[in-house]
């Protein structure tokens, strides 16, 4: 009687194909992982800067004046906004600037840019550049990071 011996296992070519399907899938599915991720980081930005803008709005209905005190104060105490400068997920930062429109003898801050930068210039967020929103509600991104909204850089979208 012959005996065959029954084979266990995968061969060398088997695993090889697996290997390489893996590879495949894993080159098509991190470009498109990374660009979802940065996507997710730029609306934590522009949540952050419109949540900033409704406190402005706020304050300025209870003040009759804009501030540039992000994180200090009270909106009731007409001192600033108490809030935080980094957004939820702390990815980006943001800042807060003024304009003055000024009357005789008085001086009431009538206008406000808010600016988000990544908080840490690595990773993902690299040369993503700053996202802008101000008091009429414009909104820009600096996509070419170069400092300045150029006159293609406002809107938030692609």
């Amino acid at each position: 009687m012959i005996y065959r011996l029954q084979q266990k296992g995968f061969t060398l070519i088997e695993l090889m194909i697996v290997v390489v399907i893996i590879g495949v899938i894993a080159a098509i599915a991190y470009p498109s992982y990374v660009n979802w991720s940065r996507q997710t980081r730029r609306s934590d930005a522009k949540e952050h800067l419109s949540r900033i803008a409704a406190l402005e709005q706020k304050f300025f209905t209870e003040c009759n004046a804009y501030t540039t005190n992000l994180t200090g104060g009270t909106i009731t105490g007409c001192n600033g906004l108490g809030y935080q400068s980094n957004s939820l997920e702390n990815h980006y930062a943001a800042t807060v600037t003024a304009g003055s429109f000024v009357q005789p003898a008085l001086s009431i801050s009538v206008a406000f840019n808010i600016n988000a930068v990544p908080t840490t210039p690595t990773g993902l967020q690299v040369g993503d550049g700053r996202f802008g929103l101000d008091s009429t509600s414009a909104r820009r991104w600096d996509r070419n990071n170069s400092g300045i909204y150029d006159a293609n850089e406002n809107t938030w979208g692609k």
